[in-house]
């Protein structure tokens, strides 16, 4: 026998959405969301019901029918929701976007964008209709609710006569504002050489600019000159001892001895300063040498031993970033941490202490690719628990 036989849900859909009905008939609309809560009928079944009166030849009817299966995926859950999530609702949805009256198609169009926002946007089990909605967009339908006007594109545009009047209003407070601040006064009016008042600008006299300017290039002159007066001071020479040896590694440095006496000519630089001795003329460090002519020198550094520079640079680079997780890497740190001494007494090797730090720089990557796995281990459960929802249905239906 066929479910729109003598089903009373059957008779609920067609009380409401009778095509006589002026308006909603909220009150039956609220009694098939209820009938389907109770589970007294299939969710299935009662989808099916509606839909036929979705397809419906006479406009009125398929809009109602539009608004109660809106009321039924606002107010009875999941199953519901599953069953619209269906390849037969999209399959009736394009028949209807295709051959239904303009009212219609625009009722339902505001309905299927109302889903995507609402009650189908972030479950992935509901992804057909949000599908659904993006491929008819590209295909050119347009989803725009048409009783709320359009506004314009174009900033300039006025759309609408109270606007008009603020605008209106807004500027004639600015021109009071600008005619109370340049009002007329005895003492401050005055005209330039093009017959403007001054007192009506809004902008600076080029005179008055060129005066600052001058100004200001006169003011910041001043510590030119203090500091060139203090380059020549810093110019005046002066004797220093050496503390250590000091041994030239370039053409331009000067060599020296512990306790010997050099003349600066420059010690404007807080490390390297400039000098002579009767070896030469050069750079040395500053560090090297004291303003005290009586300080003791260290004996030891007098002995024949000397400080020099190396020119050998040894850079210890940082290692990069790790990008990939190295299995044996993990392998090879839990068997040296299996074979290490717990008391202490045999220190780690470096191989070990070198793999510690590999592997801890590898953790991200690993907490990563746990969440991975967990999200597949969740998506492949699901999946399973679909499957098997679908064949109790199917052996339900083939009973």
């Amino acid at each position: 026998m066929s479910i729109f036989g003598s089903n009373p849900f059957v008779k609920l859909v067609d009380k409401a959405t009778n095509e006589q009905n002026v308006t909603e008939d909220w009150q039956s609309i609220l009694e098939c969301c209820d009938y389907i809560n109770a589970q007294q009928t299939r969710p299935l079944e009662c989808f099916r019901a509606i839909l036929r009166r979705i397809s419906h030849t006479h406009p009125n009817v398929s809009i109602q029918a539009v608004i109660l299966i809106d009321a039924c995926v606002s107010n009875c859950g999941k199953k519901f929701h599953l069953e619209v999530a269906s390849r037969e609702f999209i399959t009736e949805a394009r028949k209807l976007l295709e051959k239904a009256h303009p009212k219609v198609v625009e009722k339902f169009k505001l309905t299927l964008r109302k889903w995507c926002e609402n009650e189908f946007k972030s479950d992935p089990e509901l992804e057909m209709i949000p599908t659904l909605y993006g491929q008819l967009i590209k295909e050119g339908l347009d989803f725009t609710d048409p009783s709320k006007p359009q506004l314009p594109k174009d900033p300039n545009v006025v759309i609408s006569d109270q606007e008009e009047e603020d605008i209106i209003k807004a500027l004639e407070l600015s021109m009071k504002d600008i005619k109370n601040s340049a009002g007329p006064t005895s003492s401050g009016s005055r005209t330039n050489g093009r017959g403007a008042s001054a007192t009506a600008s809004l902008y600076p006299d080029i005179d008055t600019s060129i005066t600052s300017d001058n100004s200001n290039k006169t003011t910041s002159a001043q510590p030119t000159t203090s500091n060139n007066s203090r380059d020549v001071m810093q110019k005046d020479s002066f004797k220093v001892r050496a503390l250590y040896d000091f041994e030239a590694a370039e053409d331009n440095e000067l060599t020296f001895k512990a306790g010997e006496m050099i003349v600066v000519t420059d010690d404007r630089d807080e490390n390297w300063w400039s000098g002579n001795n009767h070896r030469g003329e050069g750079l040395f460090p500053a560090n090297f040498v004291t303003k005290d002519l009586n300080a003791p020198i260290d004996g030891v550094q007098s002995n024949g031993k000397s400080v020099q520079f190396d020119d050998q640079v040894r850079v210890k680079f940082l290692e990069e970033e790790v990008t990939d997780i190295e299995e044996t890497k993990i392998d090879r740190l839990l068997h040296l941490l299996h074979e290490a001494d717990p008391t202490g007494v045999t220190p780690d090797s470096d191989e070990l202490l070198m793999l510690e730090d590999q592997c801890a720089r590898m953790s991200k990557l690993v907490d990563k690719e746990l969440e991975r796995l967990d999200r597949i281990h969740v998506a492949l459960n699901t999946a399973n628990r679909q499957l098997s929802e679908s064949m109790r249905e199917y052996l339900y239906l083939n009973q």
